[in-house]
C-alpha cells in the first residue's frame, strides 16, 4: 500500500511544477484502491421507533403485507 500512497502523493498535482496537490483526486483514488482504509463510511439505521422494522426480513414481510392489503382493497372497489 505504501507504493500507491507514494504515487498518489507524487503524481496527483494540480500544477505542472508540483506545488499543489489535488486533494479530491487523491482521496477518490485512495478510496477506490483501499476502501477499508480510506472509504467514507456511513450507516443507515432502518429500525422503527417501536423496533418492528429491525431487519430486512421483517421489512420485506411488512411490504408484502401492505401490497396484499392494497390488492384486496382494489379488488373490493372493483366489485
Amino acid at each position: 500500500m505504501s507504493w500507491w500512497e507514494d504515487q498518489a502523493q507524487t503524481g496527483m498535482w494540480q500544477s505542472s511544477n508540483g506545488d499543489k496537490l489535488n486533494p479530491q483526486l487523491w482521496s477518490r483514488s485512495m478510496a477506490a484502491r483501499f476502501p477499508d482504509d480510506y472509504r467514507e463510511k456511513s450507516a443507515v439505521d432502518l429500525t422503527s421507533s417501536d423496533g418492528t422494522m429491525s431487519d430486512s426480513a421483517s421489512r420485506t414481510a411488512r411490504l408484502a403485507q401492505i401490497m396484499a392489503d392494497a390488492d384486496e382493497s382494489k379488488k373490493a372497489e372493483e366489485e
